[in-house]
């Protein structure tokens, strides 16, 4: 699933709560930063050499990731073109990504002291229960932070996916790709996401080496999806492809099973191929409630027969509502140390709950967002809607605002369904933390929101690669 969506948000807030430079997250620059870099780029580059390489490259993608899902809305989804970080960059990315995990695990433990709140978030009774009975400082297995790069230099924090984080298929199968086919070009930088399938593999090793609370031993791990989901089903696979070699270790087996096919058998989780003793989903929850599959795996769950990897934290972690929360405690030092407030004032645009009809002359540049929306859905922009329709949003009390976050176009040569192009684009970086540590990247270019159709492009980094130390800042 493809869950990285740029919000932007323009014009001076109507914000209550803060003055009118909170939020804007500005540092003193003489100039503008350049745009971010993405190789190969400019009108000079020789697009008929592209244009043979990415046959290659492509049919490369398709055979390995597997990618059924390389064409959205009849142009090609991966591409040859590279986002280059220098080493500065990815150390402040590296360092930002675990200040958030940790940032949002500490919300969330608050947030779960405080049934409103959840209620507010949109969780009913039926997913608070099994959510507040999961262990506290749990970290999601691998979540994805979204981050732009503002015109004032600084990297903002515009979202997080941790239910069902996508991007992990291509920054570990396709990144490679790119650098076997385009070597010349990438000489001077490594592939970001060398390490992203060992850190994910160790994880998750970590978390099936102990029994269960029945104390039976985990034995198979079954990754579920709605099998009808090309893309879905795509990435559950490449993620089984990854986990089945390193858990042989473990003498534990790992089968792929589709949502519709689960079934409870004298208290156990069963796919169509047997038991299964712990489960990560490539579903959402917010689908699966009202589902027969959540009643059955709630009830293995409960009854510590199965256990889940993904839980309820990683969607309540990734609720819009909850980044309202963390920027209302930003001065709260009962609640955050005075790093990590830094980090939120810094690094976190200006984001509430819409709880009020902003004047006319203050709408310009917002984008509301439903708080669990995903790929774009129920984004409203601001400038767009009459009384009427902001009243309606208010109404409904599950929308949020964001400040607009400034940043400057790069320029790429992608693949485009005429032949390469040179295009202006807005680069998204998705940054993954795999439990709780820094992971690896998985970047989007397109317009300057990040749609569904964003096209997706490699992250590497230019200096001495030291993999301890970006797992550990």
């Amino acid at each position: 699933m493809r869950h990285c969506h740029q919000i932007t948000f323009g014009g001076r807030a109507f914000l209550s709560a803060t003055n009118a430079d909170e939020g804007l997250n500005r540092r003193p620059l003489g100039n503008a930063p350049a745009s971010l870099r993405i190789l190969p780029g400019g009108p000079s580059t020789p697009d008929g050499h592209l244009d043979h390489l990415y046959g290659s490259f492509l049919s490369g993608a398709i055979e390995t990731a597997p990618m059924p899902d390389f064409g959205v809305g009849g142009e090609p989804y991966p591409t040859l073109a590279t986002l280059v970080l220098d080493q500065d960059a990815h150390d402040a990315l590296t360092r930002l990504t675990n200040s958030f995990d940790r940032i949002i695990a500490n919300a969330i433990d608050h947030i779960l002291e405080d049934r409103d709140y959840l209620v507010r978030l949109g969780f009913p009774a039926v997913a608070i229960d099994p959510l507040t009975r999961e262990p506290r400082g749990t970290r999601p297995l691998l979540g994805r932070f979204d981050f732009l790069f503002d015109v004032h230099g600084t990297w903002q924090l515009i979202e997080y996916n941790a239910d069902t984080p996508s991007g992990l298929r291509e920054t570990i199968t396709i990144e490679p790709l790119v650098w076997h086919h385009v070597p010349r070009t990438l000489r001077q930088a490594r592939p970001a996401g060398t390490h992203l399938g060992r850190a994910l593999s160790r994880a998750t090793l970590g978390r099936l080496s102990q029994p269960l609370t029945t104390n039976r031993k985990v034995r198979t791990l079954g990754i579920f999806t709605d099998a009808s989901h090309t893309e879905d089903f795509a990435q559950t696979e490449a993620l089984a492809k990854l986990l089945r070699d390193p858990l042989l270790d473990l003498e534990i087996e790992v089968v792929v099973g589709d949502v519709d096919n689960l079934r409870l058998v004298k208290g156990r989780l069963h796919f169509q191929t047997g038991p299964v003793d712990a489960v990560y989903r490539y579903f959402p929850f917010e689908t699966l409630l009202g589902h027969p599959a959540w009643t059955m795996l709630f009830t293995a769950v409960a009854t510590g027969q199965v256990r889940l990897l993904n839980g309820l934290r990683g969607l309540l972690a990734q609720n819009k509502g909850v980044l309202a929360w963390i920027w209302s405690h930003r001065d709260d030092d009962s609640v955050f140390d005075t790093s990590d407030r830094a980090t939120i004032r810094s690094h976190l645009p200006a984001t509430q709950w819409v709880d009020a009809i902003p004047p006319p002359d203050a709408r310009n540049g917002f984008i509301l967002k439903q708080v669990f929306g995903r790929e774009g859905e129920e984004v409203r922009h601001g400038s767009e809607l009459d009384d009427d329709a902001w009243r309606q949003c208010v109404g409904w009390g599950s929308y949020v605002s964001q400040r607009h976050v400034l940043t400057v176009p790069s320029r790429a040569t992608v693949a485009t369904s005429r032949g390469h192009r040179d295009v202006e684009v807005w680069p998204c970086i998705g940054s993954f933390a795999v439990d709780g540590r820094w992971g690896g990247y998985y970047t989007r270019i397109g317009g300057e929101i990040t749609r569904h159709d964003a096209q997706w492009c490699a992250t590497g980094v230019t200096g001495q690669s030291d993999v301890k130390r970006d797992m550990n800042m």
